[in-house]
């Protein structure tokens, strides 16, 4: 794909990229027995400790694995990774959000920003950065909100599940950057999308970032990999401004058919 693919039909670009097992295979040759250990972990412990499907309790995994790394990055990054390598990629991320939502023609410092799944803060400190001053941080746990909340102190965190809760107020631009991979259930996945659409304003932006599905619909109970015609079937009414690579998948601005981006 190519670096910048803009669609204003909707239509949807798709390809894992060959680096994610380029990567995968190398970290199986250099920890083999860590590996096999989290993999013995996510697919028999897991499921037997916080369920399944419909049944997955969310919020007590997270609570767990937040609590388990405190502010390691590999918390709510990549377990898989070493702490340099999560940094890694969090500043090549980092980098590429904030040029997209620059061309998408967003006035950072004056926009209302919802971010659903802050996690240790990877994107609260970005929109600090570029002069956010209003910024909302859902999270379906609080385990981390006393260090976010010193970090951040004129930013507000609020816990609660985005896919059975609606939020309260309107917001310029919303951000659900490597969470929707997390929700494991069709049912709750229409809820989180539709949660997230009442918050947005008309002119309003949302920016999904996600791992791209390789045919397998679920990697682990807490993991299921959608494809994008999943995501934007439940997005009626948008169109995808760009689609750009992210990490071990795609970065994609979307907002509502015919709206400015002025």
């Amino acid at each position: 794909m190519p670096h910048d693919a803009h669609s204003s039909s909707g239509e949807l670009m798709q390809g894992p990229p060959t680096h994610g097992w380029r990567a995968l295979l190398d970290r199986v040759r250099r920890h083999p027995m860590g590996l096999l250990r989290r993999a013995v972990a996510k697919r028999i412990i897991g499921p037997m400790r916080y369920g399944r499907g419909a049944d997955y309790d969310a919020r007590r995994y997270w609570d767990d694995r937040l609590a388990k790394y405190g502010a390691s990055l590999r918390g709510a990054g990549h377990e898989g990774l070493s702490e340099r390598e999560n940094a890694e990629l969090n500043h090549a991320a980092a980098d590429v959000l904030l040029r997209e939502l620059r061309r998408a023609g967003l006035d950072l410092p004056q926009c209302a920003v919802l971010d659903i799944g802050p996690g240790n803060g990877f994107a609260t400190a970005l929109m600090r950065r570029a002069g956010v001053r209003s910024y909302l941080g859902l999270d379906i746990s609080s385990t981390l909100f006393e260090r976010l909340q010193q970090d951040f102190p004129s930013y507000h965190f609020q816990c609660a599940d985005i896919c059975e809760q609606k939020v309260n107020g309107r917001f310029d631009l919303i951000l659900m950057l490597d969470v929707l991979e997390h929700i494991v259930d069709e049912s709750r996945l229409s809820n989180a999308l539709a949660n997230a659409r009442s918050a947005l304003k008309p002119a309003g932006v949302l920016a999904v970032a996600l791992p791209m599905a390789d045919g397998s619909p679920r990697a682990f109970f807490y993991l299921r990999l959608w494809d994008l015609n999943e995501i934007f079937s439940r997005l009626p009414g948008f169109a995808m401004d760009t689609a750009v690579p992210w990490r071990d998948g795609q970065l994609l601005i979307a907002r509502t058919a015919g709206s400015s981006d002025s």
